[in-house]
This record gives C-alpha cells, structure tokens and sequence, in this order.
C-alpha cells in the first residue's frame, strides 16, 4: 500500500489568452506550451517569451494578444 502514495510532484498546467480567457488544462508542460502558442499564432505570432515566478508562469507576446501557461500542484 505504500507504494500507492501521492506524490506531490503532479501538475497540471492552465493555458490562459488574453482574448478568451482560461482556454484548457493540460498534464504536460510541452501541450500546455503548444497551445498558448498557437493561440498568439492565429492572429499574430510570438515575438517574445518571458518566463516568470520561477517557471510556474511562462508568457508568449505578440503584437495584438498574448497567452500564458500556468503550473499548478497539486497535493
């Protein structure tokens, strides 16, 4: 049964745009990415990237919106 623990280490990430709002949850940091990229992509396209609060909060400009991927643990 110990073998079963959990594990503190889960995340899930939130892809928020600046248009729409919360846009989806994802488990992986690569899809969570992707899709905030793609959302700055279909009017724009990334211009810069700037990743804050110690990677728990990573930004994608571009010129008329912008995105941003959330990390969240969960416990």
């Amino acid at each position: 049964m110990s073998d079963l623990k959990w594990s503190n280490k889960m995340k899930v990430y939130t892809v928020h745009g600046s248009e729409d709002g919360l846009l989806e949850i994802y488990s992986s940091f690569k899809k969570a990415e992707a899709s905030a990229i793609a959302y700055v992509n279909e009017n724009d396209s990334v211009q810069k990237t700037e990743v804050l609060e110690k990677s728990s909060l990573v930004w994608y400009y571009g010129s008329s919106c912008n995105a941003y991927v959330e990390t969240w643990n969960l416990q």
